[in-house]
Protein backbone atom coordinates (compact mmCIF):
# COMPACT_ATOMS: atom_id res chain seq x y z
CA UNK A 1 0.00 0.00 0.00
CA UNK A 2 0.91 3.71 -0.73
CA UNK A 3 2.97 4.81 2.27
CA UNK A 4 4.80 8.01 3.09
CA UNK A 5 4.30 9.26 -0.75
CA UNK A 6 0.83 10.32 0.08
CA UNK A 7 -0.66 13.41 0.61
CA UNK A 8 -3.84 14.14 1.72
CA UNK A 9 -5.74 17.29 1.71
CA UNK A 10 -9.30 18.71 2.72
CA UNK A 11 -11.26 20.88 0.28
CA UNK A 12 -14.15 22.90 -0.52
CA UNK A 13 -16.13 22.21 -3.38
CA UNK A 14 -14.39 25.04 -5.07
CA UNK A 15 -10.88 24.02 -4.36
CA UNK A 16 -12.37 20.33 -5.19
CA UNK A 17 -13.18 21.80 -8.81
CA UNK A 18 -10.09 23.63 -9.10
CA UNK A 19 -8.21 20.39 -8.63
CA UNK A 20 -10.71 18.60 -10.98
CA UNK A 21 -9.46 21.34 -13.55
CA UNK A 22 -13.44 22.51 -13.93
CA UNK A 23 -14.50 25.67 -15.60
CA UNK A 24 -16.33 27.32 -13.08
CA UNK A 25 -19.30 28.14 -15.53
CA UNK A 26 -19.41 24.82 -16.71
CA UNK A 27 -21.82 22.48 -14.83
CA UNK A 28 -21.02 19.51 -13.18
CA UNK A 29 -22.57 16.34 -13.93
CA UNK A 30 -22.00 14.57 -10.52
CA UNK A 31 -20.92 15.29 -6.83
CA UNK A 32 -17.50 14.26 -6.55
CA UNK A 33 -16.02 14.11 -3.44
CA UNK A 34 -12.57 13.17 -3.84
CA UNK A 35 -9.89 12.96 -6.45
CA UNK A 36 -6.32 11.17 -6.19
CA UNK A 37 -3.82 12.89 -8.35
CA UNK A 38 -1.00 10.80 -9.30
CA UNK A 39 2.96 11.51 -10.37
CA UNK A 40 5.35 9.36 -11.32
CA UNK A 41 9.11 10.57 -10.02
CA UNK A 42 11.41 8.17 -11.03
CA UNK A 43 11.36 4.87 -13.05
CA UNK A 44 9.17 3.24 -10.16
CA UNK A 45 8.30 5.84 -7.45
CA UNK A 46 4.82 7.95 -7.01
CA UNK A 47 3.80 10.53 -5.35
CA UNK A 48 -0.03 11.04 -4.96
CA UNK A 49 -2.25 13.95 -3.91
CA UNK A 50 -5.55 13.06 -2.48
CA UNK A 51 -8.37 15.78 -2.08
CA UNK A 52 -11.28 15.04 -0.24
CA UNK A 53 -14.24 17.06 0.20
CA UNK A 54 -14.81 19.07 3.86
CA UNK A 55 -17.49 18.40 5.94
CA UNK A 56 -18.48 15.00 5.17
CA UNK A 57 -19.72 12.73 7.66
CA UNK A 58 -16.96 10.56 9.41
CA UNK A 59 -18.33 7.03 7.58
CA UNK A 60 -18.62 9.24 4.49
CA UNK A 61 -15.03 10.80 4.82
CA UNK A 62 -13.57 6.98 5.35
CA UNK A 63 -15.34 5.47 2.41
CA UNK A 64 -14.28 8.07 0.22
CA UNK A 65 -10.44 7.87 1.74
CA UNK A 66 -10.78 4.46 0.95
CA UNK A 67 -11.81 4.52 -2.36
CA UNK A 68 -9.59 6.98 -3.57
CA UNK A 69 -6.15 5.04 -1.68
CA UNK A 70 -7.79 2.15 -3.47
CA UNK A 71 -6.55 4.57 -6.68
CA UNK A 72 -3.04 5.53 -5.52
CA UNK A 73 -3.48 1.54 -5.28
CA UNK A 74 -3.64 0.55 -8.51
CA UNK A 75 -1.40 3.50 -9.75
CA UNK A 76 1.50 1.39 -7.81
CA UNK A 77 0.24 -2.18 -8.67
CA UNK A 78 -1.62 -2.86 -11.76
CA UNK A 79 0.92 -3.29 -14.45
CA UNK A 80 1.12 -0.80 -17.46
CA UNK A 81 -0.22 -2.43 -20.17
CA UNK A 82 -3.66 -3.62 -18.52
CA UNK A 83 -6.65 -2.05 -20.03
CA UNK A 84 -9.68 -1.88 -17.13
CA UNK A 85 -13.18 -0.42 -18.32
CA UNK A 86 -13.07 3.09 -16.17
CA UNK A 87 -16.38 1.12 -14.47
CA UNK A 88 -13.90 -1.69 -13.51
CA UNK A 89 -11.52 0.75 -11.82
CA UNK A 90 -14.29 3.02 -9.81
CA UNK A 91 -16.01 -0.45 -9.18
CA UNK A 92 -12.42 -1.79 -7.70
CA UNK A 93 -12.07 1.35 -5.76
CA UNK A 94 -15.70 1.29 -4.83
CA UNK A 95 -15.10 -2.60 -3.09
CA UNK A 96 -12.56 -1.46 -1.43
CA UNK A 97 -14.92 0.92 0.48
CA UNK A 98 -17.60 -1.48 0.69
CA UNK A 99 -15.05 -3.50 2.34
CA UNK A 100 -14.01 -0.84 4.88
CA UNK A 101 -17.47 -0.01 5.71
CA UNK A 102 -18.41 -3.81 6.62
CA UNK A 103 -15.25 -4.17 8.62
CA UNK A 104 -16.44 -1.39 10.56
CA UNK A 105 -20.50 -2.03 10.88
CA UNK A 106 -21.19 1.08 8.78
CA UNK A 107 -24.61 -0.48 7.41
CA UNK A 108 -25.77 2.89 5.83
CA UNK A 109 -22.67 3.82 4.24
CA UNK A 110 -22.52 0.35 2.39
CA UNK A 111 -26.12 0.83 1.16
CA UNK A 112 -25.30 4.04 -0.29
CA UNK A 113 -22.44 2.44 -1.77
CA UNK A 114 -24.74 -0.07 -3.21
CA UNK A 115 -27.24 2.53 -4.44
CA UNK A 116 -24.77 4.56 -6.08
CA UNK A 117 -25.25 3.71 -10.30
CA UNK A 118 -21.13 5.43 -10.31
CA UNK A 119 -20.05 2.18 -11.57
CA UNK A 120 -22.58 0.88 -13.73
CA UNK A 121 -23.18 -2.18 -11.87
CA UNK A 122 -19.41 -3.12 -11.50
CA UNK A 123 -19.62 -2.94 -7.33
CA UNK A 124 -22.52 -5.97 -7.70
CA UNK A 125 -20.00 -8.02 -9.64
CA UNK A 126 -17.25 -7.10 -7.62
CA UNK A 127 -19.27 -8.19 -4.53
CA UNK A 128 -21.06 -11.31 -6.20
CA UNK A 129 -17.37 -12.64 -7.51
CA UNK A 130 -16.07 -12.33 -3.73
CA UNK A 131 -18.88 -14.34 -2.43
CA UNK A 132 -17.30 -17.47 -4.13
CA UNK A 133 -13.72 -16.31 -4.62
CA UNK A 134 -10.94 -14.96 -1.93
CA UNK A 135 -10.26 -11.64 -2.12
CA UNK A 136 -6.98 -11.82 -3.45
CA UNK A 137 -8.08 -13.55 -6.40
CA UNK A 138 -9.71 -10.60 -7.22
CA UNK A 139 -6.62 -8.24 -6.47
CA UNK A 140 -4.89 -10.60 -8.17
CA UNK A 141 -7.18 -10.48 -11.24
CA UNK A 142 -7.62 -6.43 -11.08
CA UNK A 143 -3.44 -6.54 -11.33
CA UNK A 144 -2.98 -9.72 -13.86
CA UNK A 145 -6.17 -10.24 -15.41
CA UNK A 146 -6.80 -10.53 -19.80
CA UNK A 147 -10.42 -9.46 -19.30
CA UNK A 148 -11.18 -5.57 -18.55
CA UNK A 149 -14.26 -5.97 -16.55
CA UNK A 150 -16.04 -8.45 -14.37
CA UNK A 151 -18.86 -10.25 -16.21
CA UNK A 152 -21.44 -9.80 -13.38
CA UNK A 153 -23.31 -13.30 -14.95
CA UNK A 154 -19.92 -14.93 -14.80
CA UNK A 155 -17.45 -13.81 -11.67
CA UNK A 156 -15.61 -16.59 -11.57
CA UNK A 157 -14.00 -15.60 -14.37
CA UNK A 158 -11.64 -13.44 -12.23
CA UNK A 159 -9.98 -16.92 -12.00
CA UNK A 160 -8.98 -16.80 -15.90
CA UNK A 161 -5.67 -14.82 -15.14
CA UNK A 162 -3.86 -13.82 -18.31
CA UNK A 163 -5.99 -16.62 -20.48
CA UNK A 164 -8.56 -14.87 -23.37
CA UNK A 165 -12.24 -16.15 -23.09
CA UNK A 166 -12.20 -19.52 -25.32
CA UNK A 167 -13.70 -18.30 -28.86
CA UNK A 168 -16.70 -20.21 -30.01
CA UNK A 169 -16.48 -22.50 -32.41
CA UNK A 170 -16.87 -20.90 -35.93
CA UNK A 171 -18.38 -24.06 -38.35
CA UNK A 172 -19.90 -27.48 -37.85
CA UNK A 173 -18.21 -29.38 -35.41
CA UNK A 174 -17.39 -33.10 -36.86
CA UNK A 175 -17.33 -36.00 -34.69
CA UNK A 176 -13.89 -37.02 -33.35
Amino acid sequence: MPDGNIKLALADRAQMDQARKVDPGHSRSSVVMGLTDTRPVGADAFEHSIFVLDHLPPARFAAVCAHEYGHAWMQENVRRFRKLSPNSVEGFCEWLAYKVMTERGEEVEKNMILANRYTRGQIDAFIKAEENLRSWDIIKWIKEGSDNRIDSNDPSRVLALGRPRPAAPSGPISPV
